[in-house]
């Protein structure tokens, strides 16, 4: 097969309609190619990290301490937030689109008959730019679950669970058992595995013995003090002090510093550093406070459990303020969920498409809102329409939130805002 493309979006063009699911999960055909590539064992140090929620920040956070101590990084995430090249960074920065250029040709050229999805395809294009790079470390995102996920293929030497909550149970099941199970399937024979869910499902428990693994559990394990203007971490051994709040939960931030803890005999990191790069670690779109008058705050949460902590965290900013919600989600979403923790607060709700063959239409989240309130919806062209037609109408008292999907917060990021006025570092 020969196909030629010019530029990096056009590589991103056929690789969306290149297999004929855009999810399948199935670990043979990447094994196929991974294994013409050899892509499966890296000589160096690789975590990876699974879970409903928190993946993103707490990978942040354990690149953010790695770098502090001078360390060479290697990060795959998703899904990004502006540019594909965010997804894979070397030393804290996006790679470039020739690089991506030169990784997807590779992947293509071994394809033979073998159909890849979008997310396989770009996985192995990922592992092959950090085999071509040869950083200190690899921290790894799981996309979706975890045993039958793209990013499973690479042995790791010590894994992290986050959260187990409710989401894509058309593929990962219906309970949080069989959820959790699915998540456990990252765990390896033998190795660490770090759990921050508070309430473990049996199954990542009966996970961890079949595999003879080394369990290290959030509140037990290690655990945090919280006082007036800063917080602690500690585990029996080791206590640092002195760390800064931010819009990221403390919880991932523990489980970063856990994470560096237990691979510090091949990764030491002094304890400052760790203090450093904690207090220093940021990421756009997570309880991001764009400017205060008006307030602006997005969050791409995008499930339930993401949208009850972005409720809890807008709470100390509500009082006395005229709460407006610009909205937009995907259809495989259970809207109601994400609805429900914000219907008390808002007073006016605001929807626009988003540009994803999954949005859900406006038609089904009004009715989704309708369920709960009957304060007035708002239908736009447009996220960025929305946030115009807002900003023209209220007052520097008021407040808007934008949620509901990573596209919802991007369209609304690349938009016109205020000058940054008290902007609270994200």
């Amino acid at each position: 097969m020969e196909k030629k493309f010019n530029t990096l979006q056009d590589w991103l063009v056929w690789l969306e309609s290149c297999h004929f699911k855009s999810i399948d999960l199935n670990l043979e055909r990447i094994q196929l190619i991974a294994n013409k590539l050899g892509l499966n064992n890296f000589s160096i140090s690789v975590i990876t990290v699974a879970g409903t929620n928190g993946k993103g920040s707490t990978i942040a956070a354990i690149e953010s301490c790695y770098l502090a101590q001078g360390y060479r990084t290697g990060v795959y995430t998703s899904p990004h937030l502006f540019e594909f090249n965010e997804r894979v960074r070397l030393n804290g920065q996006a790679v470039s689109d020739k690089t991506l250029m030169t990784s997807f040709e590779l992947v293509y050229q071994q394809l033979g008959e073998v159909s890849l999805t979008y997310f396989e395809f770009t996985t192995l294009a990922a592992l092959l730019i950090f085999k071509n790079n040869m950083p200190d470390m690899l921290i790894l995102e799981i996309g979706l679950g975890g045993r039958l996920d793209a990013v499973n293929i690479v042995d790791s030497d010590l894994q992290v669970i986050t959260t187990i909550d409710y989401d894509h149970q058309s593929y990962l099941g219906d309970t949080r058992e069989q959820i959790g199970r699915e998540k456990a399937g990252i765990i390896r024979q033998n190795k660490p595995v770090i759990i921050m869910e508070t309430k473990t499902p049996n199954s990542i428990a009966e996970t961890i013995k079949q595999k003879d693994a080394i369990p290290y559990f959030y509140q037990k394990d290690y655990s945090i003090d919280m006082h007036e203007n800063d917080w602690a971490w500690k585990t029996s051994k080791t206590y640092i002090d002195k760390l800064h709040y931010n819009n990221l939960p403390i919880s991932n931030m523990a489980t970063a510093l856990m994470t560096i803890e237990l691979l510090k005999e091949r990764l030491p990191v002094d304890i400052d550093v760790m203090r450093q790069g904690i207090n220093t670690v940021s990421m756009q779109g997570r309880c991001q406070v764009i400017c205060t008058k008006p307030y602006i705050i997005v969050d791409v949460a995008h499930n339930a459990q993401s949208a009850a902590r972005f409720a809890e965290f807008i709470q100390p900013f509500l009082s006395g303020k005229r709460v407006y919600a610009i909205f937009s989600a995907l259809a495989d979403k259970a809207l109601e969920q994400l609805i429900e923790p914000f219907a008390e607060y808002v007073s006016e709700w605001h929807i626009a498409p988003i540009a994803s063959s999954r949005a859900a239409n406006c038609e089904q989240i009004t009715n989704a809102i309708k369920k709960y309130t009957n304060n007035p919806c708002v239908i736009h062209d447009t996220i960025d329409d929305a946030q115009q037609g807002l900003l023209a109408n209220i007052t520097n008292d008021d407040m808007i939130i934008i949620y509901g999907s990573f596209l919802t917060v991007q369209e609304a990021l690349r938009g016109k805002l205020p000058e940054y006025e008290d902007t609270i570092k994200a």
